[in-house]
């Protein structure tokens, strides 16, 4: 292809064509501003997929569901150091939880010819994680044994905070992806990838072409680049939930509370969004009824843990104040500390936002807002 000098410019009398198998004297990266903006398209709002506030209030169901499995999980850990909970009690726990979403995931799965080859996978794999967990326990229990209660808890929580921002939210449901193609309805295109299957990236990408053809080359890369992503924020999530489980561990007594913990944390973080996803694309509304459930059992736990447990190790200090303080001053302590209920509004607050009010701001701005497509986008064979 003929180029012209760095800074000149091309004749004014040969117009610029966008054409591949001809020569001209114009730069390869040259382009018409006068025509450059020819193929824009906009779409607006009213072009775009429909969200109904009903809908959007149960896709941020995932996110205060998940949320509150986080705050059900540490304050089980609270009610463990108090004593409120045995060891008994948790195995019991344990073993509910485990049976039921197991029955729940395997019942509901797909393919039922895979139920008992999966089921016996996973029978196989949680014999061996239950005699490594044994085995470690007495490690695991001495794990923090020269780091201080402050520095575990406070790291604690900000793991807890990566956890929920790295958490895989669109593994659990089929979220309605915007295209870059021609104008027109937008299919919506299932992300749920099932953590059993070896195949999962393939086995997506599939599911995205048509039937008996392959996908263009351009769709399978980024079918895979996105598979990909989730996959590493999905390990992200989990290994900060497991290193907190095992931090925390690591200030329990025994070696056998220690293994009903992080068996307990491995069914909150790992089974319980197995079992939500299946739900959510089985059962619909049996899952927005599960966080539901969830959202007022853990609420109730938050309260009785601040009325009951709270209150009780501020009459303690109240003892201890009162004994080199005014007598007014264990009075005043009791009442700051059971007066307030400070985790339960603040839990209550992070739902609303997360369930009511993120969702209505979700729907304000979407009215808003408006794609634009032209000569810079990716090229699609429709």
């Amino acid at each position: 292809m003929l180029r012209t000098p760095l800074g000149s410019d091309p004749p004014a009398r040969i117009p610029w064509r966008r054409i591949l198998y001809e020569r001209q004297p114009y730069r390869d990266n040259h382009y018409d501003p006068d025509k450059f903006f020819d193929q824009l398209s906009i779409l607006a709002h009213d072009q775009l997929p429909k969200y109904s506030f009903s809908d959007a209030i149960q896709y941020a169901s995932l996110l205060a569901q998940q949320f509150s499995a986080v705050t059900f999980f540490l304050t089980i850990y609270q009610f463990i150091l108090s004593g409120q909970v045995s060891l008994e009690a948790l195995c019991l726990l344990d073993l509910v939880a485990l049976v039921a979403g197991s029955a729940v995931y395997f019942v509901l799965l797909p393919t039922p010819s895979l139920r008992l080859q999966q089921g016996l996978e996973f029978a196989r794999v949680s014999v061996l994680f239950f005699i490594c967990l044994r085995l470690a326990s007495p490690v695991v229990r001495t794990l923090t044994s020269s780091v201080s209660e402050d520095s575990i808890y406070a790291a604690s929580i900000v793991l807890c905070l990566v956890h929920l921002m790295s958490h895989d939210y669109r593994h659990n449901q089929s979220v309605p992806a915007v295209s870059s193609g021609a104008p027109g309805p937008l299919k919506a295109e299932s992300q749920s990838v099932d953590p059993l299957s070896s195949s999962a990236s393939s086995s997506d990408a599939a599911r995205a072409a048509p039937p008996g053809e392959s996908l263009p080359k351009v769709q399978r890369a980024e079918s895979s680049r996105s598979v990909r992503q989730r996959s590493r924020a999905a390990m992200v999530s989990l290994s900060t939930a497991m290193f907190t489980a095992m931090m925390l561990a690591s200030r329990l007594q025994s070696a056998s509370m220690v293994v009903a913990f992080v068996i307990f944390a491995v069914i909150t973080f790992t089974l319980f969004p197995m079992v939500c996803r299946i739900l959510r694309d089985r059962l619909r509304s049996v899952q927005f009824v599960l966080a539901l459930t969830q959202w007022a059992v853990t609420s109730r736990l938050v309260w009785i843990l601040e009325t009951s447990v709270f209150s009780a190790d501020a009459t303690a200090l109240a003892d201890k104040v009162s004994a080199t303080a005014p007598a007014d001053g264990g009075a005043s302590v009791v009442r700051v500390a059971t007066g307030q209920h400070t985790l339960f509004v603040i839990y209550q607050t992070f739902v609303v936002l997360l369930w009511l009010v993120g969702p209505s701001v979700f729907l304000i701005l979407r009215r808003k807002k408006q794609i634009l497509r032209g000569p810079w986008d990716i090229p699609r064979i429709d």
